[in-house]
């Protein structure tokens, strides 16, 4: 087993509040040899010994006497044009040798300041503009990344490092610059190339950047990518859709704004896109005889999309290595179309409910009038005519395939069947997309089964990756002593997620929209339904807690949260970026983003990527290994395995392929509820919480416990631009029989996740 980052970084670690820590350095040695300076600080009231020869020195033979360190430095075998400096540290002594041979040398006090906002070792920021090439890689691709160093304090010379892990194990320096010297406010550009060699297919990885200055200031940063012939298995999806700025429309005219918004995705590794509400109508979704198409069922709005905006998304989403597809409806015939088919195709209404009466065409009507006819799944005349409309529009688009959507359930018969029992819309959709699969198959396709409720009907179905719509009013997955109960917390969306693996095997995609903002007009005034229509009208930002602890949530079970998107709108006071989706329609986004969050959801969704086999890798399973968390006082702080109340620290525990993890949640403080409609009027913004225990029951075999006490890691995305995968101070505890690995867990914010590894 390699060396994983805290070995390497071992002044790394989580802290909430600033503390400002100043060690004291002593010189305990100081020689003069062929032009060369060579000192050594350490902290006071160390041993020396058990630090120096194998961790700081390795590549230096020398004496230690009386808890100093004696060397010959012509051992050090430095090229005789070599200037500059040679740095290394840990987080106990620090050595520097110099060629400059500067007139005084004086005691480093080596400060590490940790914020409730940064995770860093100090307060000198070098390093900017991190970007890679891609969003996804293949197997035979390398990878091309570029930052940039700045010098933000005074002239020095620095070090620059990058390396490469896979979870916890590095698997090889990339670059390293030494002899770097850069003047205040002087920058320099970098371009590193991580060889196609060095990476597995499907395999997530870690990149951490490391600059060191002279003044033992120091920088750390870190980003992630995947490599993946396949993105279905790791499915990081996103959206496009119309601009609220401009009718919800999709236009040339924002150009900048789309590509600006697609760029930042890129760099979250965003390997998918599903193009919402970029068809004119369904039976002619994408027609490219024209530059510009009315969308004429859009009676509220009236929007346009530019085919020559979509087009130029498509090719940029392809360059980067990630897929596009296209949204529409799977057996829809708008009102203001010409009737194509015979109305004996349609699906028939078995019972009468709102405005549908019984034996008449199933219709969606919005507002009292009639939307939408519907196509009975089994309609061989209808498959033929969508499957040959769906190819021809996803070819003019350049779009890879369908994410076909329903309007939810209905009991439906056929015209000629219309006396006999009842089916429900859903118990063809399988076959429906089954159908499909054949029909298109360099095509990928899908279909959003609403709530997930009907998943036991789609095992046959073939479809490339598994979407669900998610509503708190849906029927939760999770069944607790035998009643069934609403999707309304996070337990229920754990619970979805884990039913979706354990039937196909597929990383559920979970489209779950964060508050939800209900307003009104009244006497020409716009007037909130919910907290979160407060925040709407008084223009406020998404709870940043909120939207985090669904996504960590859905992404700790297994999932993929899809909640970010391109629609062209203003974050607050901050530019063209991302959106947060808050309903069904999504470019009525009324809630802004702002830099904060899009800073948090991109530091998530590094996370997710470097640690995708950690989190959802092939035969990782749930494990009933029982835990306990305790706080510094010993008072339990988990109760609840189920997810359905705050209040507590949330744990599982997973079992994969020569691993273990644990995944811990903090609702402290905080409701479970997971949509909060409530906006900010809902404190969830849960307690952090410093110096807890956790207690994982390893069994009966002692060696075992011992083996795995030297290998738990522990990490977190919550600001986990500055940190990454530490090693945890744990020891092993024996009671009656049984053995327990008792794991120090210095901080959790949101999300922690605590790696075992087991080779």
């Amino acid at each position: 087993m390699g060396k994983g980052p805290s070995d390497l970084y071992p002044h790394l670690f989580f802290c909430k509040y600033e503390i400002k820590m100043k060690l004291r350095f002593s010189i305990i040695h100081y020689s003069r040899h062929q032009d060369l300076d060579v000192i050594i600080f350490y902290k006071e009231n160390f041993n020396m010994e058990k630090v120096l020869p194998s961790d700081l020195l390795n590549m230096v033979q020398g004496v230690i006497e009386d808890n100093k360190l004696s060397f010959d430095i012509s051992e050090l075998n430095l090229e005789a044009d070599q200037t500059g400096y040679v740095v290394i540290s840990n987080k106990d002594a620090y050595l520097m040798i110099n060629k400059t041979q500067p007139k005084e040398f004086k005691i480093i006090e080596r400060n590490e300041v940790i914020s409730n906002t940064e995770v860093a070792p100090s307060t000198a920021e070098f390093i900017f503009d991190i970007n890679k090439d891609k969003a996804s890689y293949r197997k035979d691709e390398n990878v091309v990344l570029t930052f940039k160093v700045k010098n933000t304090e005074e002239d020095s010379p620095m070090v620059v490092k990058v390396d490469l892990f896979k979870v916890n194990t590095l698997v090889a320096t990339v670059f390293e610059d030494s002899k770097l010297y850069l003047r205040k406010n002087e920058s320099k550009d970098y371009s590193v190339t991580i060889p196609a060699r060095l990476l597995e297919n499907n395999t997530g990885y870690l990149l951490t950047i490391k600059v060191d200055g002279i003044t033992s200031k120091f920088d750390f940063m870190t980003t992630a990518f995947s490599v993946e012939d396949d993105w279905t298995i790791y499915p990081r999806y996103g959206v496009v859709g119309g601009s609220g700025d401009d009718y919800n429309s999709i236009l040339l005219k924002n150009e900048d704004r789309y590509m600006s918004g697609l760029g930042v995705m890129t760099n979250m590794n965003i390997n998918s896109y599903f193009f919402y509400d970029a068809y004119k109508s369904p039976q002619n979704p994408f027609p490219i005889d024209q530059d510009q198409f009315s969308q004429d069922w859009n009676t509220w709005s009236h929007s346009k999309v530019d085919v020559k905006m979509v087009t130029k998304m498509t090719d940029y989403m392809h360059s980067k290595g990630s897929v596009a597809m296209l949204y529409n409806m799977c057996f829809a015939r708008s009102i203001d179309e010409p009737e194509t088919i015979s109305a004996i195709e349609y699906a028939y209404n078995h019972d009468t409910y709102g405005l549908n009466k019984k034996g008449t065409p199933y219709i969606n009507y919005i507002d009292g009038k009639p939307f939408q006819y519907y196509y009975h799944p089994m309609s061989k005349h209808w498959r033929d005519h969508i499957s040959k409309v769906m190819i021809e529009a996803m070819d003019n688009g350049g779009f890879d395939g369908w994410q076909g959507d329903t309007i939810g359930d209905r009991t439906i018969n056929a015209y000629y069947d219309a006396d006999s029992d009842a089916h429900y819309m859903s118990d063809y959709y399988g076959d429906f997309i089954a159908d499909m699969k054949k029909r298109m198959p360099d095509k990928y396709v899908t279909i959003n089964d609403v709530n997930g409720e009907h998943i036991d009907k789609m095992l046959k179905s073939n479809q490339d990756v598994v979407y669900n719509e998610i509503w708190s009013f849906g029927q939760s997955a999770l069944v607790i002593d035998g009643q069934y109960r609403s999707q309304t917390e996070y337990g229920d969306l754990k619970a979805r997620v884990d039913d979706v693996r354990r039937k196909t095997g597929k990383s559920l995609i979970v489209g779950a929209y964060m508050e939800g903002p209900d307003t009104e007009w009244k006497d020409g005034k716009r007037v909130a339904k919910n907290g979160s229509g407060e925040d709407s009208i008084n223009d406020e930002t998404y709870n940043a807690s909120a939207v985090l602890l669904t996504t960590a949530t859905i992404a700790a079970a297994g999932g993929y949260h899809m909640s970010s998107a391109v629609l062209a709108n203003r974050m607050n006071n901050e530019g063209w970026g991302i959106g947060v989706l808050e309903k069904d329609y999504y470019p009525t986004q009324s809630l802004r983003t702002d830099l904060l969050i899009a800073r948090k959801v991109s530091d998530y969704n590094q996370f997710i990527t470097a640690y995708e086999t950690a989190l959802r890798g092939k035969e990782l399973e749930d494990s009933d290994v029982n835990v306990e968390v305790t706080n510094k006082y010993g008072f339990k702080q988990n109760w609840d395995k189920y997810g359905t109340r705050g209040f507590q620290i949330w744990t599982w525990t997973k079992q994969g392929v020569g691993f273990r993890t644990i995944q811990m949640i903090n609702l402290s403080e905080v409701v479970s509820n997971w949509k909060n409609e409530a906006g900010s009027k809902e404190n969830k913004t849960p307690a952090f919480q410093n110096d807890l225990f956790v207690k994982y029951e390893v069994g009966t075999d002692g060696e075992l416990a011992n083996r795995l006490a030297d290998k738990v890691f522990l990490t977190s995305p919550d600001d986990w631009s500055k940190s990454a995968m530490v090693k945890c101070q744990v020891n092993v505890e024996e009671k009656d029989g049984k053995y327990y690995l008792n794991i120090e867990v210095p901080t959790l914010d949101i999300w922690n996740m605590i790696y075992i590894a087991e080779d």
